[in-house]
């Protein structure tokens, strides 16, 4: 949303640093960052065993982890995987029902 101060204020800095438009990776990096760092700035080592609960808002993605039933992980189910095509130049999305684990 480049209404929101806060995009406004990203894109800003982005743009001051590197005199260019931030892309959706820029944005995408951004998140994945800011989330964490938060997370383990509040949380410390027992981070993981609180991500369930943690929310936070962010510039573009969101986060919403639930347990993993058969491994002991947790896995992301608000945040879209893309795959790049380098002949198409072109972001897809990857249905992850779909991909062999």
């Amino acid at each position: 949303d480049y209404n929101s101060n806060e995009v406004k204020r990203f894109v800003f800095q982005f743009r001051k640093k590197y005199t260019c438009e931030p892309t959706d990776y820029a944005f995408c990096g951004f998140d994945v960052a800011w989330y964490f760092m938060n997370a383990f700035m509040r949380f410390g080592h027992e981070t993981k065993d609180c991500l369930l609960n943690f929310e936070m808002p962010l510039l573009s993605n969101s986060f919403s982890f639930v347990k993993n039933a058969s491994e002991n992980g947790m896995e992301n189910y608000q945040w879209s995987v893309y795959q790049y095509d380098n002949e198409n130049v072109e972001l897809k999305r990857v249905n992850l029902s779909d991909v062999e684990k």
